[in-house]
């Protein structure tokens, strides 16, 4: 692995909201790729990116900033979940606000 970058793993927790669909990665206004409901990507990414967040047709994500010290204690490696998140808001469930997704690093179930 290469000392400049760090090597990410996202899963995208399987759910009913948005199942059809695919969601884009971005890494500091940088797309890194899709992801399709259930699946898993892996990215390297540089060492000094700030941020990554999701966007889904006109929709964002809150941003998850990146700790780097979590990062050194992983060996340059990060795994990240996709998990829909509950809301009463009708904006935020159609994504007007944000999305009602929130990339995390606990494992939600």
């Amino acid at each position: 692995m290469e000392d400049d970058k760090i090597y990410v793993t996202i899963n995208r927790i399987q759910a009913m909201s948005s199942a059809l669909s695919s969601m884009d990665i971005y890494s500091d206004q940088k797309v890194l790729g899709s992801i399709r409901n259930g699946k898993k990507k892996q990215f390297f990414i540089p060492k000094n990116t700030k941020y990554l967040y999701l966007k889904e047709y006109w929709s964002k994500s809150k941003k998850y900033i990146i700790s780097h010290k979590q990062v050194e204690i992983n060996d340059g490696m990060l795994t990240l979940y996709i998990v829909p998140e509950g809301t009463l808001n009708p904006l935020r469930a159609l994504g007007i606000t944000s999305m009602p997704f929130v990339l995390t690093d606990v494992y939600p179930y």
